[in-house]
């Protein structure tokens, strides 16, 4: 998602994306919730865009392609509903060790923030169908996992 998203931002209406960006620039660092609240619109479209665009691949979401509220959380919820495998990978289904494994991983603060705040969000849980503790892992047995689960449901 992170690699084409900036297309799809384009294509909301001008005033939409520049008052969107102003907000972000505002609050930037200093309220993650808030600068993500301002750019829903733009992710909302961007992930319809995305389902619209291509199919029979993965699809990254990404934490912040999700955490959202309102009506851009139940746009993200239309377009995830048909597909079986919505997947969330998070350490541990404890939030708190969660956080700690991820802050572990990363040495920039607002990093940092984000990651707590992806985590604690309830958006990702209840968008996913299937969750995968990676807790002990490997990539490699990660992808297994996934492969395994999304298998099981065919």
């Amino acid at each position: 998602m992170d690699d084409v998203c900036q297309r799809y931002y384009k294509e909301v209406e001008e005033s939409t994306r520049l008052e969107c960006e102003k907000i972000k620039q505002e609050v930037k660092g200093s309220d993650v919730v808030r600068a993500f609240a301002a750019m829903a619109p733009l992710i909302a479209h961007a992930v319809e865009r995305l389902f619209s665009d291509y199919r029979d691949c993965v699809f990254d979401m990404g934490a912040g392609h999700t955490v959202l509220e309102g009506e851009y959380m139940a746009r993200i919820a239309r377009v995830l509903d048909p597909f079986p495998n919505v997947i969330l990978l998070t350490p541990s289904p404890s939030k708190y060790e969660s956080v700690v494994i991820l802050q572990e991983r990363l040495s920039w603060p607002f990093q940092r923030e984000l990651n707590e705040t992806f985590v604690r969000h309830s958006a990702n849980y209840d968008l996913a169908k299937r969750i995968i503790y990676t807790k002990g892992l490997t990539p490699g047995e990660t992808c297994d996992e996934v492969v395994r689960k999304c298998l099981r449901s065919v």
